[in-house]
């Protein structure tokens, strides 16, 4: 271990890539891919793609739109069941986000992964696009059928355990995390 894995306690988890399907299986089709024909055209993903723009160079926004081309060829040939309109919002945003963390303000402003600190960056700035995003009649039925039961402050007790438990570990870096948990006033109605 370096010094900065004993200091945090990390280290990278290996992974298992032999369940890929090799050139010769995959069957892959030569299909003409029009960006503008592909791309979702939502308010969300709209939104996102002015703060991917302004926020990463070009090169590494380019990269995010190069592999939103090739997941959606992958899904449209290989997947075609998950073609929605839902799926490829969903993708467009993972992949708009997915480097978000790399860039040198972003790397900077923390010990954690630029996965994981891009994943906190995409949950805040989604969040700040705002809670219209789900309609209050969704949030209704969905907490009637699965109440919050007081959670904003369970899972913000929790933080705190782990940060009593575990005084190393990636939540330390979050000031305020546990607070604005406990503190979410969008959800405060359903508690």
């Amino acid at each position: 271990m370096t010094p900065k894995s004993e200091e945090f306690g990390w280290t990278a988890v290996p992974r298992n890539r032999s369940n890929v399907p090799s050139a010769d299986d995959a069957n892959t089709q030569d299909v003409t891919v029009d960006m503008g024909e592909i791309w979702p055209d939502t308010e969300v993903v709209n939104k996102a793609n002015d703060y991917a723009k302004r926020e990463l160079p070009q090169e590494t926004y380019n990269h995010s739109l190069r592999v939103y081309c090739y997941g959606h060829t992958i899904v449209t040939q290989h997947f075609p069941t998950w073609a929605t309109p839902t799926f490829f919002e969903t993708w467009a945003l993972t992949c708009l986000f997915h480097d978000i963390g790399t860039t040198a303000s972003n790397r900077s402003a923390t010990h954690l992964s630029f996965e994981f600190q891009g994943g906190f960056i995409a949950l805040a700035t989604l969040q700040g696009f705002g809670p219209h995003l789900v309609s209050t009649n969704v949030i209704k039925q969905v907490v009637g059928q699965l109440p919050r039961l007081g959670w904003s402050n369970c899972f913000s007790s929790a933080i705190n355990a782990e940060v009593e438990e575990k005084p190393w570990c990636h939540t330390t870096v979050l000031e305020g995390f546990a607070e604005a948990v406990a503190g979410n006033e969008l959800m405060k109605p359903y508690e």
